[in-house]
């Protein structure tokens, strides 16, 4: 069914295409129960660029409702008592294009969560039988906290903000003095250590201590000033030791423990000064980050993507 849509929306709304026709929800993941009305979700350069494609779509038997109009345009197939077919027109790369696409590919790949969201969708179509809505909302807290563990939270990237680098600043003070007499050293990184650079709007910090010992001497003591300690990747950079700020929800800060000087340190640094310093590596990444990011892969996925681009600047390659 879905493949027939598809290629029938590509000819009627061709023109205002930006990318993709997605299949989506839970008609998208093999094995899953799911209503049988298939969701389908293409890609629009904006919301107001694609409007006259709702009367295009009339024309092939979608009718056009309200629903979350400023995220999207819905429309559905035949008609809002016997459907089909659920339409999202989505701005290619927007939050919600991202989101939607995340969660389809981990239920795909994470029986587990495919396993409870199931059980979850039994239960919530049987108190909410007669209300599409609520039943819709009622699942958005899994999706999220879902995506959060499994570092699939769709990639958001701001304008850079003159705001960064006092936010730094200021966590840095407070960082240094938690660690009081031990001497520190701290370094913001990341893109939002690079003037111009789009970012996701989370600070990271590079802390240098003389030993990893005398950064596991301050967990708790960091665990007070609001930072959880993330031991879950240590297996694969046994050498930092990571937190985050603050401890529950959307973080603000990253802090990146290592021993100073060490490969981890000197890494870091030397790409954020290669960004500050060559514009031809500055733009590269910039196009590279928000290709990325617009495809709608999870964070975990843009991160592995962005690796190969960091090692040729560190190597000398892009100049």
């Amino acid at each position: 069914m879905f493949q027939a849509e598809r290629d029938l929306l590509a000819r009627t709304i061709g023109p205002w295409l930006a990318g993709p026709i997605e299949h989506v929800g839970s008609t998208a993941v093999p094995g899953l129960p799911a209503k049988p009305v298939v969701d389908i979700m293409a890609a629009v350069e904006s919301l107001e660029a694609s409007r006259p494609a709702i009367e295009r779509l009339a024309a092939i038997g979608y009718c056009y409702a309200p629903y979350r109009c400023e995220v999207m345009h819905w429309l559905c197939k035949p008609g809002p008592d016997m459907r089909t077919h659920h339409l999202h027109l989505v701005p290619f790369g927007s939050e919600l294009w991202q989101e939607r696409l995340a969660f389809r590919d981990l239920l795909r790949r994470d029986a587990g969560t495919a396993r409870d969201y199931a059980a979850l969708k039994q239960r919530l179509a049987a108190m909410y039988s007669e209300d599409r809505e609520r039943y819709t909302e009622e699942k958005g807290p899994f999706v999220r906290e879902a995506l959060r563990a499994a570092g699939w939270l769709p990639v958001r990237l701001a304008p850079y903000s003159h705001d960064w680098p006092r936010q730094f600043e200021s966590e840095a003070a407070a960082i240094a003095e938690a660690f009081a007499p031990e001497p520190v050293a701290l370094e913001h990184i990341g893109s939002t250590a690079v003037p111009g650079m789009a970012a996701k709007p989370v600070v990271d910090i590079l802390l240098g201590a003389a030993s990893l010992e005398a950064i596991e001497r301050r967990i708790e003591v960091l665990g007070r000033r609001g930072y959880r300690y993330v031991p879950e990747f240590e297996g694969e950079l046994p050498q930092r030791r990571y937190f985050v700020r603050p401890a529950a929800g959307e973080a603000q800060f990253h802090l990146h423990a290592v021993q100073r000087e060490g490969d981890f340190w000197r890494g870091h640094v030397a790409f954020r000064d290669a960004l500050r310093a060559d514009r031809r590596a500055f733009d590269e990444y910039l196009a590279l980050k928000r290709r990325l990011a617009a495809s709608g892969m999870g964070r975990a996925a843009y991160t592995q993507a962005k690796a190969p681009f960091i090692r040729r600047v560190l190597s000398g390659l892009v100049r």
